[in-house]
């Protein structure tokens, strides 16, 4: 059994820390959530985490990425076995960075 510390770390990875220019929020869905994410200014990058429910764990279902800047893309990653433990919001960062060259 995790306790509270052990949950809020792993929220804490699955989100921006407070940064100017990124909107981020939790949408309710029926299986789970989505993490919403817009960031930038001029030149704009918008992620959303699916996350899910399985046998009391929450496992990420995808990651849909789109880009308004340099570089303009929409992208998709799907998961099967990603405990949102195992997550963090440098993997955005990390295809973020991939998309763009």
């Amino acid at each position: 059994m995790h306790n509270a510390t052990q949950k809020t770390n792993v929220y804490k990875n699955a989100l921006y820390e407070d940064e100017p220019n990124t909107f981020q929020e939790i949408i309710p869905d029926p299986k789970g959530f989505v993490i919403s994410m817009e960031k930038g200014n001029s030149s704009k990058m918008y992620s959303k985490v699916k996350v899910s429910y399985k046998v009391n764990e929450l496992y990420l279902d995808h990651i849909q990425l789109e880009s308004w800047g340099r570089k303009q893309y929409k992208k998709k990653y799907a998961f099967k076995n990603l405990k949102l433990e195992n997550y963090s919001v440098k993997m955005i960062d990390s295809l973020q960075v991939v998309n763009d060259k």
